[in-house]
């Protein structure tokens, strides 16, 4: 499946996650414990909801463990990803085609 990656906890990462889907992007958030944190928790909640009920997915509690490139991009196509993590203590795995991960 085609899509964007994301592993985000905060706020430019939800904006842009926000927006992707606005733009029709196939988004997930992997979030690894819970939305904004250090913001109000029920603002916090009411924005995962509503980002939820627009398109965005969430995966939570998800940490990633690896990106591994399949396919390289071409001139005329996207790359391939496989996104490995964890999610509640299970290795999962999801394929997309661009992965967005903050540099802390």
């Amino acid at each position: 499946s085609s899509g964007i990656n994301a592993e985000w906890s905060l706020r430019p990462g939800l904006e842009c996650a926000g927006f992707l889907t606005g733009l029709g992007y196939d988004v997930t958030v992997m979030v690894r414990s819970i939305l904004l944190r250090g913001f109000d928790q029920d603002c916090s909640d009411a924005i995962g909801k509503y980002m939820e009920a627009t398109g965005t997915k969430f995966i939570r509690p998800a940490t990633v463990v690896k990106i591994e490139c399949l396919k390289e991009r071409t001139e005329n196509t996207a790359p391939e990803l496989k996104v490995y993590y964890k999610e509640n203590g299970k290795e999962k795995s999801t394929d997309c085609d661009s992965a967005l991960i903050p540099l802390l």
